[in-house]
Formats: structure tokens, sequence, C-alpha cells
């Protein structure tokens, strides 16, 4: 039977029918944790912080590390952009040598996003994680072969995450709860309903989706 899949969380909490992803934040210390599934990197919120690069150099030493981020680039908040790109390729050449998935936060770059991305230098997965944007942007990231991510904004009715959703192919998305207090299964039944799928086909499709995505044994 397959598995609920939350590819990005903040909460630790889990339970036998759910994978989680656990977004740890790079703080300038080795995380200590139990967690079967992590990712980790510096927020560009925190991009202002002197030498924060430099927590790093713990990524290769997690073992339970199954993606890169969440990372990214910020209009409204963190460093100056030129600062912002050069934090976030960082992390997406540590995550050419992994061979790991990166977890993207992006507000407002969007077309620096792409950009990168066009470079055509870059070949692991790249997952927008939380997206709220319409659907034309949508459609121009899977384009560019940019994944997406969807949370707790489906269930708001009539959201621009619910039209988006409905857009895409469904090898192309994800869920999440990311900080929120909603439950991945609510947020499960809420796409199965905006996409017209049975919620057992959905669960199968995004487990698939999660296993030809991210380094992990079935």
């Amino acid at each position: 039977m397959c598995k609920y899949v939350d590819i990005h969380s903040h909460h630790k909490e889990s339970s036998p029918d759910l994978i989680r992803i656990v977004s740890i934040r790079a703080d300038g210390s080795l995380p200590v944790h139990k967690l079967e599934y992590v990712s980790y990197g510096i927020h560009p919120w925190d991009s202002t912080m002197n030498g924060i690069e430099q927590t790093l150099v713990f990524t290769e030493s997690i073992k339970s590390l199954c993606a890169i981020g969440e990372c990214g680039l910020d209009k409204n908040k963190g460093a100056e952009l030129e600062r912002q790109i050069e934090l976030f390729r960082r992390h997406i050449n540590i995550s050419e040598k992994l061979e790991l998935p990166v977890i993207i936060h992006c507000v407002g770059r969007f077309n620096e996003l792409i950009a990168i991305r066009k470079e055509g230098r870059y070949s692991q997965p790249w997952i927008v994680h939380g997206f709220r944007g319409h659907s034309q942007l949508a459609l121009q990231l899977v384009k560019n072969g940019i994944l997406l991510s969807f949370g707790e904004a489906l269930l708001q009715e009539g959201s621009k995450a619910s039209e988006s959703l409905k857009a895409l192919q469904p090898v192309q998305w994800f869920l999440e709860t990311d900080e929120s207090n909603a439950d991945i299964k609510a947020i499960y039944k809420r796409a199965a309903l905006l996409t017209g799928t049975p919620l057992n086909v959905l669960k199968e499709q995004l487990f698939n989706n999660f296993l030809s995505t991210f380094a992990v044994q079935k």
C-alpha cells in the first residue's frame, strides 16, 4: 500500500502511513536527529548572515539527506540578489555532486530562477515548494524542467494554486505541509477532488513521483 508523501515540512512528527521530508535550516551546527528523510540548506532569508555558507560543509555528513534546501531567491527578504544567487549556486552545485534534488523557495524571482536553469549545466530535479502562482507561471516552470509542490493554498477555494494544479500533469508535482498546521491527508483529498482523481490513484502517482525523484529505496 502506497504511503502519503509530504516532501517539505518543518514538522518532525510522522506516522507509519506517511513519508515526510523534514526541512533542516542550516544554522552553523551539524543537525542531530533520528529522522528518516531530511533536506538541508540555507534559507534565502538567512542570506544576510556573515559566513552562513560555511554551514554547508555539514551537508555530506547527514546520513538521512535526500534533498538539498530549502534554498533559493526571495525578492522581498534577505540579501541583495547577487548574494542570493551566489548562495543558490552553491546549493545546486552540491546537488549535482551528490545527485540529489533541490527544494526551492522562490518569491518574485522566477525569471532569474528559470534563467539559471536554462544555462543547461544542471541535471538534478528542482522543485519549487509552496507554489501559489498562476497557471501560466506553473506551465512556464515545468516547461523549463522545474517541478512544483503545493500545500495549504489548495485548501483555499478558488486559489491560484488550485488552478495551477489542474493545469499540470500528475508527474509534475508533489504535495507538502511546510509550516502550516494542515494535515497532509486533507491536502491529498483536496488535490484528488481538484483533479478528479481517485485518492488511491493519486497516492500511487505521488509515491512513484517520490521514488523517481529522490534517492531513496522502496
